[in-house]
């Protein structure tokens, strides 16, 4: 979103979609992809995130420490306000949710690749 929202504001770019799940509030008149009405596309949700990660191995009170750290600034007005403006959805985890979600992202990317048949050479 951050690469385009200016030039959408300024009416210099139409648009057609977001991928992400939900609507983005900065830009609430532009559907979803699967809300446009493309075959095949329900369900379809793609969305960059942004994280911090640790060393493996790290000890578990450090990485308390530092996603403690990082939930109070990301709760902060100016900065959750700043992302949002942005078009940022500001989604705060705990250490094991987050690794929840990489798992799960791993695993739909994954089936992805396999199914379009993507390898590296």
């Amino acid at each position: 979103m951050q690469t385009v929202l200016s030039q959408y504001q300024a009416g210099k770019v139409r648009l057609l979609g977001v991928t992400t799940g939900k609507r983005v509030p900065v830009v609430k008149d532009v559907p979803t992809i699967a809300e446009s009405g493309i075959p095949g596309t329900q369900g379809f949700d793609s969305s960059i995130w942004f994280a911090v990660f640790a060393p493996k191995g790290t000890d578990a009170a450090v990485v308390a420490k530092l996603n403690a750290a990082i939930r109070t600034v990301l709760q902060t007005p100016e900065i959750k306000t700043k992302l949002e403006s942005q078009g940022n959805a500001v989604r705060i985890e705990t250490p094991d949710q987050f690794r929840a979600t990489v798992r799960a992202n791993r695993a739909k990317w994954a089936e992805v690749v396999k199914a379009a048949n993507i390898s590296i050479d």
